[in-house]
């Protein structure tokens, strides 16, 4: 069954990336009439574009879990490889095998990425032909039985068939009409592919050997044709992230990297089982995914939760990261006699995710000495240390403490990146500015009335970061915490909740947020009011991102703030994860459209670079390009903006805007907002 991933093709760069996953090993001129198999990859294939070979398989015959001798090796070494694999008993054979399987898993994605380009249409006929043929070559190793077979044949004759007729049809003279062999050799094509084409399409199906060398041929004459053609890649990686481009995936096979290619396969391959619902594909999966360095899964997982494709992926992804570290704790609480809770778990993801991201960034040091900080910085961006974006279920390090002057006495930001250093100013009616800096992009907000020393702590997700500063204002008198806010139950916002009361030693200090939020002991109503002090604080009620998200305006005299955790970011808006169109057109132009103008936003993450580059996409206005000038020359947008600024540079807050109903081809505004949601999933 076809996955449908949703991602567009449009330049150069998207079809390097299929070209990649199609093409692991550049073929030679003489396989293009050679019937014989190509020969293996040379060491670098993972590096370089071609078929992967079948014989870079094991020479003893594979079986199947029947004990069935498998399918003769294919092409791609994609059919055979999963029968004999993934299928077979042989844990050593999955092993060794296991570069090549990652290289199988990648054209698996690439299949469902170009299945999703075809149907949007206007998808190159050769782009399409390759994804048909190499479609046809993995469901040969899949297929049981005769009938299977025949279905096989059928997959074949279908892709070559659409291939041989839509490449020549477009290419016939429309004055007088050639007959397919003269336009065959006008363009290079062999006249054997338009003699098989006829024999599948009018005669008895071609056998199965014959169908498998011409795919095999097929394939090699298309690179030729169209894929080299395209040039040499620049490295073409795996994106994650809401900014695209901000990091590039790497997973270790055989505890040796094997290149940009193999990370992608792998990341595609652990998805797939994550995806899979047959049980017993399932537990054959299962097997290649208990052979992973769990340091390593560990970090596939956590990538894969920061853009899950689906919320099946999502919630598969977390399950299987608990299940780690349950079976790493079942030896410990044999040993000590204790059990571990969920909490406790959770607990240990983040540290083991925290302690790969030590082994990295040790790595960067030693990096740097050698390739300079650049290539140190593109080192530490594999596992926990890269940026978060968009929902990161997970815990988050914090980067920048900044104190803010307002009549809110001060709102202090902790943004994740580098490490706590400053202490809370102790001048409490001077502008100040001292900055904390941690290891990401979440913000946490500590927020104190300067008459009374109460203060709350916003969405503290990283305590070992914010504990030290919290504990050093307490000692000294400065602050009288009250609460824990959250903005809603994500575990970058709400996740430390219970170890930051711990680490402070206030068990019973309230948490206030949604009611699905890590150990909440209050949810105000929607326009229910409270005070910090003399400030006053009125929840808004948003759900959309989750259904508990909560947006807190609070004011104090003249000075007036919103924090909109992951709602509304500056120039952008978060994810639909939890709720739809409507709800976030209610959120952004029914709630906190109606705030004062002059409200400072104080959002969940620092986005604004790659929402203003959106933005600008959609609409070329004055405010648009101010914004992406500042984003441009600025790291920190937290606190700069207000809401009279986002309805001048927020696209999602300008859905009634002709010129946006124009681009996005919608005019009702609830629609205005799912189509721009849509265009900024695949920007």
């Amino acid at each position: 069954m076809v996955q449908y991933i949703l991602t567009p093709w449009r330049d150069r760069r998207e079809l390097l990336k299929v070209r990649q996953q199609f093409y692991p090993a550049a073929p030679s001129p003489a396989d293009s009439t050679s019937s014989a198999a190509l020969p293996a990859p040379p060491a670098s294939a993972t590096a370089s574009f071609a078929p992967v070979s079948a014989s870079a398989l094991p020479t003893a015959p594979p079986t199947t879990t029947q004990g069935v001798p498998a399918p003769a090796p294919t092409p791609t070494g994609g059919a055979p490889l999963m029968t004999s694999a993934i299928g077979g008993s042989s844990s050593s054979n999955v092993d060794n095998n296991r570069p090549l399987l990652l290289l199988l898993a990648a054209q698996h994605h690439a299949v469902a990425r170009v299945s999703m380009w075809m149907q949007r249409g206007n998808c190159p006929h050769m782009v399409e032909s390759t994804a048909l043929l190499t479609a046809a070559i993995l469901s040969d190793g899949e297929s049981k039985g005769s009938a299977g077979t025949y279905a096989v044949r059928a997959a074949y004759a279908a892709a070559f068939s659409r291939f041989v007729t839509g490449l020549l049809d477009g290419h016939q003279d429309k004055q007088r009409k050639l007959s397919m062999y003269s336009v065959a050799k006008t363009i290079g094509l062999p006249a054997t592919f338009v003699e098989l084409r006829h024999q599948a399409t009018h005669e008895t199906l071609p056998s199965l050997a014959k169908l498998r060398s011409a795919a095999r041929k097929a394939l090699v004459w298309i690179w030729e044709y169209y894929w080299q053609h395209l040039g040499p890649e620049d490295e073409v990686a795996v994106e994650v992230g809401e900014n695209e481009g901000e990091g590039w995936e790497r997973i270790e096979v055989s505890e040796k990297k094997v290149g940009v290619a193999t990370a992608a396969a792998g990341r595609a391959v652990v998805v797939a089982f994550l995806e899979e619902q047959d049980a017993a594909r399932r537990a054959d999966m299962k097997r290649w995914i208990d052979g992973l360095d769990e340091a390593r899964l560990l970090a596939t997982l956590d990538k894969i939760t920061d853009m899950p494709p689906n919320n099946i992926v999502l919630l598969a992804a977390l399950r299987l990261s608990k299940e780690i570290l349950q079976k790493r704790q079942s030896v410990k609480s044999t040993e000590q006699g204790y059990a571990r809770d969920v909490d406790e778990i959770e607990r240990k993801i983040s540290q083991a995710r925290d302690a790969l991201m030590a082994e990295t960034q040790d790595a960067a040091e030693t990096s740097a000495d050698d390739a300079g900080t650049e290539e140190a910085q593109e080192i530490a961006g594999t596992g926990w240390a890269r940026q978060l974006h968009c929902i990161r279920h997970k815990r988050p390090n914090c980067k920048d403490l900044r104190i803010i002057q307002t009549s809110l006495d001060r709102v202090i930001a902790f943004h994740e990146h580098l490490r706590l250093e400053e202490t809370i100013a102790e001048n409490k009616t001077h502008h100040s500015n001292s900055r904390r800096v941690g290891s990401s992009n979440n913000y946490a907000y500590l927020v104190k009335d300067d008459k009374t020393n109460d203060a709350v702590i916003i969405d503290p997700a990283n305590p070992p970061e914010v504990t030290p500063v919290l504990q050093k204002a307490i000692k000294a008198g400065e602050i009288n915490l009250t609460a824990i806010v959250n903005t809603h139950h994500h575990w970058d916002h709400a996740g430390g909740n219970k170890q930051l009361q711990g680490d402070l030693g206030l068990e019973k200090l309230p948490v206030i947020g949604g009611k699905n939020c890590d150990g909440v002991t209050r949810t105000p109503g929607h326009g229910e009011s409270f005070n910090i002090g003399s400030i006053a604080v009125k929840a808004l009620h948003t759900p959309c991102h989750t259904q508990d998200s909560i947006c807190w305006f609070m004011q104090d005299g003249e000075q007036k703030v919103v924090f909109t955790g992951d709602t509304l970011f500056i120039s952008g808006c978060g994810k639909f994860f939890e709720g739809n169109a409507d709800e976030m057109h209610t959120a952004l132009n029914k709630k906190l459209a109606t705030l004062p103008d002059d409200t400072v936003v104080f959002p969940g993450h620092e986005y604004t670079k790659s929402n203003v580059k959106f933005a600008a996409s959609v609409l070329q206005n004055e405010a648009i390009q101010k914004l992406q000038a500042f984003a441009e020359n600025n790291k920190e947008t937290q606190g700069k903006f207000t809401l009279g600024d986002e309805k001048k540079h927020n696209v999602f807050m300008r859905v009634e805007d002709p010129e946006i109903q124009k681009v996005t081809g919608e005019s009702e505004p609830v629609s205005v907002m799912a189509k721009l949601r849509e265009m900024k999933n695949n920007f």
